[in-house]
């Protein structure tokens, strides 16, 4: 008997620590994911407090301006109060046209020597983006949390009215976000630390599983192929085999029901040798019963044949030849109907038998005759 190395087992619970194993990785990718998104997140809303940190203080600079009558001097106090406060980068100050579709830039106030601004004092502009936010900020302040870049400078946007001698005048305060981006990048590069722990984390816990699974595996290949070699041991005609218990309640329930299989194997092993001489003792004794019984009808003597071959059709009801000698001792004794029906059962389990059939004509030609006699 052979057992295969590699077969539905190993398959099935290799497939097992492999779904597991991916189960860990897909669970890592997507903690990565809801990092990710965190970090995201996180940086949007450091964004927005950045603008809402200065959109405070821009406001309290808007209200003392308001009295402030000469573009010239809007300009002066507003370099002053920007200077002032770290981070501004400049100031573009813009009314908007009667249209109300365009903005004049009235003048632009520099903080930062890095900056060079794309417009300049007297030009009318549409901006591209924020043309909408520019004009709700003639009523009130806004932050734009979009960050604008130059390629050298970073920074966000936030408008302010102003009332300058019954002229409405809009502020376009640039605010520097190399802090927050510093945060932001701090965050980020966490969250690539925390990344690669992860991926590196449920790759050893991946392995991990799939490693336990293969020990587990060779460890029950092992049982197994030692059941099997007890199975084959057993076919071989060793009944003496146990297997012994263990800490395991599986496998003790396993051992159990092997012990009582060949515990059952051996009993029955027995019964059937006791059967098989039984059998042979029986065939020993019908043959010397049937060979008395021949011997019997030889020398006249159809009583003692009669017990004889009766006594091996109880023990061999499948032996035709014992009832046909019986029909014939019957007929020696003129029992001719009792003759017939063993002839005719002899014939029930060798349809073919011709002597048989020979014997029935003849007892009924002897019984035709003797009623013809009876009759003259």
């Amino acid at each position: 008997m052979r057992y295969s190395k590699t077969g539905f087992s190993k398959k099935f619970i290799l497939a097992v620590s492999i779904i597991y194993a991916s189960l860990i990785i897909v669970t890592a990718l997507i903690l990565g994911w809801a990092l990710k998104s965190t970090v995201q997140n996180a940086s949007e809303i450091l964004l927005k407090d950045n603008t809402k940190g200065y959109s405070q203080i821009i406001s309290i600079i808007s209200d003392e301006a308001k009295n402030i009558k000469d573009t010239a001097l809007l300009k002066n106090y507003l370099r002053e109060k920007s200077s002032q406060i770290e981070g501004i980068t400049g100031i573009n100050l813009y009314h908007i046209t009667d249209d109300e579709c365009f903005f004049h830039v009235i003048d632009i106030v520099i903080n930062n020597s890095s900056y060079v601004p794309e417009i300049s004092a007297g030009q009318t502009v549409k901006p591209e983006q924020g043309l909408n936010i520019m004009k709700e900020s003639l009523t009130k302040i806004i932050s734009d949390s979009r960050v604008y870049t130059d390629g050298i400078l970073r920074w966000q946007y936030i408008y302010a009215p102003l009332n300058m001698d019954k002229k409405l005048v809009l502020s376009q305060w640039l605010v520097s976000v190399s802090e927050t981006e510093g945060k932001i990048f701090t965050l980020t590069k966490n969250y690539k630390a925390q990344k690669i722990i992860i991926f590196i984390l449920s790759l050893i816990i991946s392995a991990g599983v799939v490693g336990t699974t293969w020990l587990f595996y060779q460890n029950y290949s092992h049982i197994l192929r030692g059941i099997a070699s007890h199975l084959d041991k057993t076919a071989g005609g060793n009944y003496n085999i146990r297997i012994g218990l263990s800490d395991d309640e599986e496998l003790n329930r396993i051992a159990a029901s092997f012990n009582a299989l060949v515990e059952d194997i051996r009993d029955w092993k027995i019964r059937a040798d006791d059967i098989k001489e039984t059998m042979l003792e029986i065939n020993s004794r019908c043959d010397k019963l049937f060979k008395e019984g021949v011997a019997a009808l030889k020398n006249n003597n159809p009583e003692d044949a009669i017990v004889s071959f009766k006594t091996v059709t109880l023990l061999r009801p499948e032996s035709y030849s014992s009832f046909f000698n019986m029909g014939v001792a019957l007929a020696q004794l003129k029992k001719y109907q009792e003759a017939v029906n063993m002839f005719a059962m002899s014939l029930e389990i060798k349809p073919d038998h011709e002597q048989s059939k020979i014997y029935i004509n003849r007892i009924k030609a002897i019984l035709t005759k003797n009623t013809d006699n009876t009759n003259e």
